[in-house]
């Protein structure tokens, strides 16, 4: 008997007018943080030469000091206003072509890269560019933007959810069009996924900035919502594919499912990642040990400021933390979280060479994640993944990117699941 079905929506993407709106908030902020980061140098500068007191918030005095106050008064008194002005001129515009909302790849994807890097500060500010986390089916439905999704629990459904990367919005899981000629046949993962095995498909859209465990909190209770209703068990098949930080995020799901109690876990029966940095991506750690290198040095301290604006989803990928967030200006490793119980789970890495020597020999992986981090591997035994071998596989001659789109990690994932 089917069970009381649950209704998705489709996110919508913001209108022109919010979009204006968000990029005028991101222009005020940006100036005001430029302004503070030039008087921090200044000050830096005065105090070597001994003419500027010791102040921990490194604020300069007299004229000077008022010429940067007045900057940043001026420019959060423009910033007020313009946001109060652009936000009641909006139910103005709504039945105009301004408040039509954006869909343009384009925007879609410079917005996915905003969340991305900032996307814990957008979201504090309220911003209109954060993305909410949402499921999208995978065909567009031709109803409206807003059309029903019915889900059942019954033990013949089979649901996929692809959780994509830092950086990244559901809309990239498609084939973009200079891959197409290359790859005539295939249309993507999630497609494949539909076609090749009945699955239906949805995709995860989220703001990537937060942290991992945060979107993973947010992640379980959407599936909990979305699959479990009425509370009771998910007795379909539920398949997660995670790419890239996708797979951290779908760990932490697990993870805060299981300390929840949600009943989505019990219908889950496999977890896919690819490209996932579980031991981390060297590219943040090395991003913070040059922030830390510049506020070692007296003249370039202030500067050390670019780097604290980078999310606490980038920061999360220097260790691949998945249930809990260290300081970001901290060394300290997270805590290991072992792989979901009772879940059959696989791991995918991607590998710049095309030699057939053993994994070891390729330290750069594909190019952004090393082939040891994506297969859970790790030189202290307390710190690895158990993932089995025959549930590894290392694709060579595919580097990062690529794995989003290569056809043989579709046919990889089919050859698993469909046993």
């Amino acid at each position: 008997m089917e069970r009381n079905p649950v209704t998705v929506y489709e996110s919508e993407a913001p209108n022109r007018w919010q979009s204006l709106r968000g990029a005028a908030r991101l222009a005020v902020e940006g100036t005001r943080e430029v302004t503070r980061l030039t008087e921090q140098a200044h000050w830096q500068v005065l105090r070597t030469m001994g003419l500027a007191q010791d102040d921990p918030e490194k604020r300069t005095r007299g004229i000077t000091g008022l010429v940067y106050r007045s900057i940043d008064g001026i420019t959060r008194g423009v910033g007020l206003g313009l946001d109060s002005g652009l936000g009641a001129l909006e139910p103005w515009v709504a039945g105009s072509s301004l408040g039509a909302a954006v869909d343009d790849p384009n925007f879609l994807t410079v917005r996915a890269i905003l969340n991305g890097v900032m996307g814990d500060s957008l979201a504090a500010s309220g911003n209109p560019l954060t993305i909410p986390m949402s499921l999208k089916p995978l065909v567009k439905n031709t109803a409206g933007p807003r059309k029903a999704v019915r889900l059942w629990g019954s033990p013949q459904r089979k649901v996929a959810v692809l959780v994509h990367g830092l950086c990244m919005g559901a809309h990239q899981w498609q084939v973009p069009e200079n891959l197409k000629e290359k790859y005539p046949d295939y249309q993507g993962l999630g497609h494949y996924l539909g076609e090749a095995l009945g699955y239906e498909v949805f995709l995860l859209d989220y703001n990537t900035g937060l942290s991992v465990v945060g979107n993973g909190e947010k992640l379980s209770g959407l599936l909990q919502r979305t699959l479990c209703p009425g509370g009771g068990d998910f007795k379909g098949e539920l398949t997660l594919v995670g790419y890239s930080m996708g797979g951290l995020v779908s760990r932490s799901a697990c993870e805060s499912a299981r300390l929840s109690g949600h009943s989505w876990l019990t219908g889950l029966k496999h977890l896919v990642t690819v490209g996932t940095p579980h031991q981390g991506a060297p590219l943040e750690r090395g991003g913070h040990q040059f922030q830390q290198l510049l506020r070692s040095i007296s003249h370039t301290a202030p500067y050390a400021r670019l780097g604290d604006l980078r999310s606490n989803g980038i920061t999360d990928l220097r260790h691949g933390a998945v249930i809990c967030s260290p300081d970001p200006k901290s060394d300290t490793k997270p805590s290991v979280l072992p792989l979901p119980e009772g879940v059959h789970c696989f791991a995918i890495a991607g590998c710049l060479a095309e030699s057939d020597t053993h994994w070891s020999r390729h330290p750069l992986g594909d190019g952004l994640v090393p082939v040891y981090s994506a297969l859970g591997k790790h030189r202290d035994p307390d710190r690895r993944l158990d993932f089995k071998e025959k549930d590894q596989v290392l694709l060579k001659g595919v580097g990062h990117l690529g794995l989003l789109h290569a056809p043989e990690v579709a046919h990889q994932i089919k050859a698993w699941v469909a046993k």
